[in-house]
């Protein structure tokens, strides 16, 4: 566990994270940026089938291995930055990836993340709030070029894309999207 995705943190965000999740049955769900599949491990349970991605062939192996017990789960490697993203998911799982982006490239790459989703279907993601959003404000101090309050407000600027709800803690939140059909009307966000 190089990353020690079991620390008190991960898996404190991982149960706000679960808590959140759509209250209707998921059916197909993909996880970006899946690692070591520490939260596929959760997330597994919770969907009829899951497509997990990863940039690394080796996070991905062992995230199989750590999954090994589920038959539901299909592992792809995948760049976010380079290679063509599936689509017509009931959910996309979306946690701390995409702040490793170059602020200029942000938008596109929440546009494509926002469509993975079928209309209807729903986004959730994670990402820790850095100093570089707001210096006035608690956050990480990583050397990104933005931190969660950038991608909430990049995933706000997406045409028929509405937030349902979202978990806000002092260092990341929590925000479940939903994409509109045309003419739907957004709903109230819970906060």
């Amino acid at each position: 566990d190089p990353w020690e995705y079991g620390n008190s943190y991960d898996q404190t965000k991982y149960r706000h994270t679960l808590d959140n999740l759509p209250l209707e049955p998921i059916g197909k769900a993909l996880e970006l940026a899946c690692a070591e599949g520490h939260f596929t491990l959760l997330l597994a349970e919770k969907v009829r089938q899951l497509t997990a991605v990863d940039i690394s062939l080796t996070a991905l192996e062992r995230a199989r291995r750590r999954c090994a017990a589920f038959t539901n789960i299909d592992f792809v490697r995948l760049d976010l930055a380079a290679d063509h993203l599936p689509t017509g998911f009931d959910l996309v799982v979306c946690s701390e990836v995409l702040a490793y982006l170059k602020k200029e490239s942000l938008d596109a790459a929440v546009a494509t993340v926002a469509a993975a989703a079928k209309v209807g279907g729903y986004l959730l993601t994670v990402h820790g709030f850095d100093i570089v959003d707001d210096p006035s404000s608690t956050g990480f101090d990583w050397d990104g070029e933005f931190g969660g309050k950038a991608i909430g407000e990049a995933f706000a600027r997406v045409d028929g894309l509405a937030l349902v709800r979202e978990l806000r803690t002092p260092l990341y939140a929590v925000q479940l999207w939903r994409r509109l059909a045309a003419g739907e009307t957004k709903p109230t966000p819970e906060i």
